[in-house]
């Protein structure tokens, strides 16, 4: 960003902005601030940004097509926005061994009018919405990355019900003797991706980016 760069960080959830201006404040950041905020209603006046971006979040957005309306009026004339969302379940290992033991069991029913994470999954999908909004040079692509976690299986496994919604539903919803054979379902998956001192694993991801 340069001495002279500025972050604003957004996000719908008060506690979420807490605990990154928290963070923050530890590392000794100076040039970030934090708002709360609508991806459909950004509350910044018009061409304010150089730069907007959104690490898989677009995928949640309840209208991604009006956030990156959003997105493009609060970028400057040449400013770039960039949006990573996940690529196709059956290429993420993460979401196979986290996720793949409950919903083979038909535990997983998605909520009712709840935002799909893989909407743009399929090829096309993210770049259409950026060229209706209105970006030029629209590029998006698929990639595979790593996903590495430090720690035991049994550690990942405790962290996730602080870092999903979905599994701190189920853990007090699906019956203990089908929650204890998924859960056993899911830590043998998740140890083929151990290589001693962390987790490894695969995951694809659609990589989307357009200019105002």
């Amino acid at each position: 960003m340069g001495p002279d760069g500025h972050v604003t960080a957004t996000d719908r959830v008060p506690e979420m902005l807490a605990a990154a201006a928290e963070k923050a404040r530890a590392g000794g950041l100076a040039n970030i601030g934090f708002q709360q905020a609508e991806a459909e209603a950004l509350p910044f006046p018009d061409q304010r940004f150089d730069i907007v971006t959104c690490r898989w979040g677009v995928m949640h957005f309840p209208n991604p097509g009006q956030a990156l309306r959003e997105a493009y009026r609060v970028l400057r004339p040449g400013g770039r926005a960039v949006f990573v969302a996940w690529g196709p379940v059956e290429q993420n290992g993460f979401f196979a061994a986290m996720a793949g033991p409950f919903a083979k069991r038909g535990l997983l029913p998605p909520p009712p009018g709840a935002p799909n994470p893989f909407q743009f999954a399929e090829p096309g999908t993210l770049a259409a919405l950026l060229e209706a909004a209105g970006f030029q040079q629209v590029n998006a692509d698929l990639r595979q990355i790593t996903m590495g976690w430090p720690g035991t299986v049994e550690q990942w496994m405790e962290s996730i019900p602080d870092t999903s919604t979905t599994f701190r539903r189920l853990m007090a919803s699906v019956p203990r003797e089908q929650l204890n054979d998924a859960l056993g379902e899911v830590r043998a998956l998740a140890q083929r991706y151990v290589d001693g001192q962390r987790l490894n694993f695969p995951a694809a991801i659609v990589l989307a980016t357009g200019v105002r």
